[in-house]
């Protein structure tokens, strides 16, 4: 309790001001996120169905299976980081002793060693689900880092749009640079290619994390533990009955969900429908490239007009661009330019 009276009087005498270093080092650790989880969510069943030769069904099914058990495993890691407590507080000792481990994993996700068909899709199945396990033990704690750095709500929103911005900035190197890097490495080679370019941003990634541990600071760790620890019991009841939370948990559901359709179909739609596979590297970097944009553009104008209404009017804009998806009739530039803009609006949006 002393510790908790410290931090309020504390947090009544100042706001703390955060550097742009500091910002800027928290982006980071999306960015880095974004060279191991941009692979996956752009790739990975691409990977899995052209490379490595598992079905497009049991690819299919590998997925909903393992996103079942995240839907487990991410509330069991939240309480797993509620509880930490290390003298590099909460969620910073997660950047930092998870890196090797989430690089090693990823390594081993492209890997295609030579097994029966029943063989690769098991081992497909162990590796993905330890991959999503380990990226959740460390994007989930890098999450929840905000909170503990500032308690000034106009800092959070600077931290969200720095977060966003690193996001863009991570998935437009992947996407732009993945099939060039996997055809360089790999001298034609996708099974040799894809395992080096993960290696590759594995290291990028560790880097970012460390960089992330490194200059930002848990301020309000001891503040937030003592205040706000209830029982899981009680928390989950109180998550239920917010109203305003399940209309964001709801909203931020559907919107990974078209992020992610979107993001694993994008390759083979651009392949296979418009018949120009060398464009892929185009279309993935605009469209991350929008989220980028999209990130940018939020700090100023929520500042400006207010979250809920800059929220509400990005929202409809990004609905009104989605159902003229099944409208489009123009050609192969005005497809590019019009999911740019569909992507920039949803991503301000959220």
């Amino acid at each position: 309790m002393e510790a908790f009276a410290r931090e309020k009087t504390k947090l009544g005498r100042e706001r703390h001001k955060l550097s742009l270093k500091e910002k800027i080092s928290y982006g980071y650790g999306e960015m880095a996120s974004a060279f191991v989880w941009g692979m996956v969510t752009s790739y990975l069943l691409y990977f899995y169905t052209d490379v490595y030769g598992i079905s497009a069904s049991a690819a299919g099914t590998l997925f909903l299976i393992t996103r079942l058990w995240d839907a487990a495993n991410d509330p069991i890691m939240g309480v797993i980081v509620d509880r930490t407590k290390t003298k590099h507080g909460k969620a910073r000792p997660y950047l930092l002793y998870l890196a090797i481990p989430l690089g090693i994993i990823s390594v081993l996700t492209f890997i295609t060693p030579d097994f029966s068909d029943t063989g690769r899709l098991m081992y497909a199945y162990v590796t993905y689900l330890l991959l999503g396990m380990i990226y959740t033990a460390i994007n989930l704690p890098y999450g929840a880092l905000a909170p503990t750095m500032t308690r000034d709500s106009k800092e959070k929103v600077d931290l969200g749009s720095y977060r966003a911005m690193g996001l863009a900035v991570g998935t437009v190197i992947v996407s732009a640079a993945t099939l060039p890097l996997v055809n360089f490495l790999g001298k034609g080679n996708e099974q040799v290619g894809f395992p080096l370019t993960i290696t590759l941003y594995s290291v990028i990634a560790g880097i970012l994390f460390f960089l992330t541990f490194k200059n930002c600071k848990e301020r309000y760790s001891e503040y937030i533990e003592a205040k706000d620890r209830k029982k899981l019991s009680e928390s989950l009841k109180e998550m239920f009955k917010n109203r305003p939370w399940v209309l964001v948990a709801i909203t931020s559901f559907l919107k990974f969900l078209r992020l992610g359709a979107l993001n694993a179909v994008l390759i083979y739609y651009v392949t296979y429908v418009l018949g120009k596979p060398g464009m892929v590297p185009v279309f993935l970097t605009l469209l991350n490239g929008a989220t980028f944009a999209g990130g940018a553009l939020a700090m100023p104008l929520l500042k400006k007009v207010g979250n809920k209404l800059g929220t509400q009017v990005a929202i409809a804009i990004g609905s009104v661009f989605f159902i003229l998806l099944f409208f489009i009739q123009g050609g192969f530039s005005y497809t590019i330019r019009y999911n740019f803009l569909f992507s920039k609006y949803v991503c301000w949006g959220g």
